[in-house]
């Protein structure tokens, strides 16, 4: 698999060399493991690797990533925002309670990774200026276009309630 990936990929092997025992090791935390969760990890260094301004930046935000979604600080983070809708927390609503929503993910097979993609897919689905730019990149095939849309996209999710939940 990981030869495979290495060629069809930006994500080679020697970076895999150098990133992949950390990025198991905190994988491992979020339930990521065995043949299902190597696959897991080359395909998400693979999608690292085109955002990234490196291999190495790839890699190492890889490992940030499956750090955080366990962390405390990522939990309290998380709390501020509204479970209800995923906009900063209002005096009287109810803040999202991460380790519940991970526990709720594990109940239907998910790892801890697919259910945070898929609360932070939750929190910028509202945003339209996430929806406009989402739309361009999916019309374009110009490398040079893609990074910049992918920037600014960045810059907008800094800016939601997704930067209090990722703040790297």
């Amino acid at each position: 698999q990981a030869i495979m990936a290495g060629q069809k990929g930006g994500f080679e092997l020697k970076d895999m060399a150098k990133w992949l025992p950390q990025q198991m090791a905190a994988a491992k935390l979020s339930g990521i493991s065995g043949m299902p969760g190597m696959a897991k990890l080359l395909a998400a260094n693979q999608a690292a690797v085109i955002t990234a301004g490196s291999k190495d930046e790839a890699g190492n935000n890889l490992v940030n990533l499956l750090t955080k979604i366990n962390s405390q600080d990522t939990a309290r983070d998380a709390a501020k925002i509204s479970a209800t809708t995923f906009r900063e927390k209002r005096k009287g609503e109810q803040g999202i309670d991460l380790p519940a929503t991970l526990a709720r993910g594990r109940e239907k097979g998910m790892d801890s990774l697919d259910s945070f993609v898929g609360l932070t897919e939750k929190v910028i689905g509202g945003d339209k200026r996430y929806q406009t730019i989402q739309d361009k990149l999916k019309r374009t095939d110009n490398k040079d276009e893609r990074r910049a849309l992918l920037e600014s996209q960045g810059d907008i999710l800094q800016g939601s309630a997704i930067g209090m939940l990722i703040q790297d």
